[in-house]
C-alpha cells in the first residue's frame, strides 16, 4: 500500500500544476513531451539484468495495457483540462473505484463484494463532499464525458496489468515491474504521437513555453507520468482488490487541499477535512476481509 500512496501524493500535487502552469499550451505536444520523458527515464531497464526472454503474447499485452492506461488516459484526461478547473478534474476522478471493483468483482464470494461496494461508496461520498455546487463544479458535460472516458482507461490498465503479471498464465516476469515499463511507455507514446501529428503543434510548444512552464513539464514527465505510474503499477500487484478501488480517490483530497494551498483555488475547509476522513474509512473497510471469502487476493502477488 506504500507504494499507492506515494503515487497518490505524486499525482495530487499535479492536478493544480497542470491547471495553472501549462493552461492554454498545445495539449497533444505536452502529453507527447510527458509520456516521452517517462519512457527514457525506464529505456535503461531495458537492457539491464539478466531478464528471461518474454513471451511475445505478454509483450504485446504491456504494449496494449500502455498504450490504454497511459496513451488513451492522457488524451482523455489532458483534454478535460480544458473544460474543468485543476480540483474538478480531480473530483470527476471518484467514479474510478467503481469501475476497478467491478472489473475485479468476477467469481467473488457476494459478502466481499458488499464489502467492496461499501468501501467505494463510502469513497465516492467523500469526493463528493468537497463539492459546493455540483452545477459548477460540473464546468461542462463535455469535461465531464472526457475526465469518465479518462477513469475507465486508468481502470482497465492497472486491472490488466495486475492480471497479465500476476495470474495471466504467461509468468512472473523475474526481473522486476521495472523492466516492464519501457514496453508499457512506448504504448502510451505511440498514442501520443499519433495525437500530436493528428492535433498538436510542436514548434509552437517550443516557442510559447517559459522557463517555469519547461520545468514544469519536466517534472510532470518524470515524476507524476514516470516514477508515479511505476509505483502505482507495482502497489496494484501487491493490493488487496476492494483497497487498490478504494485508494484510486485518495489522491482526491489530496489534489483538493494542494490546489487550495499552492495554486489558490477555492473551497470550503470543512468539506476536505470530511473528505479526507471518508477516505480513510473507506480505505479501512475495502481491506477487510469477511471470515469464509477467501482471502479476496487475485494470484499470489496480491497481499
Amino acid at each position: 500500500m506504500l507504494a499507492l500512496l506515494t503515487a497518490s501524493f505524486l499525482w495530487a500535487f499535479s492536478f493544480g500544476l497542470i491547471g495553472s502552469a501549462l493552461r492554454g499550451v498545445d495539449v497533444p505536444s505536452v502529453v507527447l513531451v510527458r509520456l516521452g520523458l517517462a519512457w527514457f527515464l525506464f529505456l535503461p531497464f531495458a537492457f539491464t539484468g539478466a531478464r528471461p526472454a518474454r513471451p511475445f503474447a505478454q509483450n504485446c499485452g504491456l504494449f496494449a495495457i500502455g498504450a490504454v492506461q497511459f496513451g488513451l488516459m492522457y488524451v482523455f484526461y489532458m483534454s478535460s483540462f480544458r473544460f474543468l478547473q485543476g480540483h474538478q478534474v480531480a473530483l470527476m476522478t471518484a467514479f474510478t473505484p467503481l469501475i476497478v471493483a467491478g472489473l475485479c468483482a468476477r467469481g467473488r464470494p457476494w459478502l466481499q463484494l458488499l464489502v467492496w461496494a461499501g468501501g467505494c461508496l463510502l469513497a465516492l461520498v467523500g469526493a463528493a463532499l468537497t463539492v459546493s455546487d455540483w452545477s459548477a463544479a460540473g464546468g461542462s458535460v463535455t469535461g465531464v464525458v472526457l475526465i469518465q472516458l479518462s477513469n475507465l482507461c486508468f481502470a482497465v490498465g492497472q486491472v490488466a496489468y495486475r492480471v497479465l503479471m500476476g495470474t495471466g498464465g504467461v509468468g512472473e516476469d523475474k526481473a522486476g515491474d521495472a523492466s516492464n515499463f519501457p514496453l508499457l511507455y512506448a504504448g502510451g507514446v505511440a498514442v501520443a504521437a499519433w495525437w500530436a501529428i493528428l492535433e498538436g503543434d510542436p514548434a509552437s510548444l517550443l516557442a510559447t513555453l517559459g522557463p517555469g512552464q519547461w520545468l514544469a513539464l519536466v517534472y510532470l514527465g518524470l515524476v507524476p507520468a514516470g516514477l508515479g505510474f511505476f509505483l502505482w503499477n507495482v502497489g496494484a500487484r501487491r493490493t488487496a482488490p476492494g483497497v487498490l478501488a478504494v485508494m484510486n480517490n485518495l489522491k482526491i483530497p489530496l489534489a483538493v487541499w494542494l490546489s487550495l494551498a499552492l495554486f489558490r483555488e477555492e473551497a470550503e475547509l470543512w468539506r476536505v477535512v470530511g473528505s479526507t476522513l471518508l477516505m480513510a474509512m473507506a480505505v479501512l473497510l475495502a481491506s477487510w476481509t469477511p471470515q469464509g471469502t477467501g482471502g479476496g487476493h487475485v494470484g499470489k502477488t496480491s497481499a
